[in-house]
């Protein structure tokens, strides 16, 4: 049995803007994500134990059409960039009004 309010490391070695895109691509999908922390390589991503097998079925399906799971591509691909110069975190629901995640 899941704790529905239990939260689980999603993350630890994965920086902007891949993990700024990828918070509000979750959020976007109805999971919850916070930042809990920092590892020796990057910010801790956690999500909500619940959401843990739908995260990592998204994070293993192809991107694109070149086949390329978002889990491998790089933290600093321009594709995140771009998609991050295209978004309203507001708007979004990236972050909150007050402008945190």
């Amino acid at each position: 049995m899941t704790d529905t309010n239990r939260w689980i490391t999603a993350c630890k070695r994965t920086n902007s803007p891949k993990l700024d895109w990828l918070e509000g691509t979750l959020r976007d999908q109805g999971m919850e994500t916070r930042r809990g922390g920092d590892s020796f390589h990057a910010p801790i991503l956690e999500i909500r134990e619940q959401d843990q097998a739908r995260f990592w079925a998204y994070m293993a399906q192809p991107f694109d059409e070149s086949g390329i799971s978002v889990d491998d591509m790089p933290d600093d691909d321009p594709v995140f960039y771009e998609a991050l110069e295209q978004a309203d975190p507001i708007r979004d629901g990236w972050v909150g009004k007050d402008g945190q995640p």
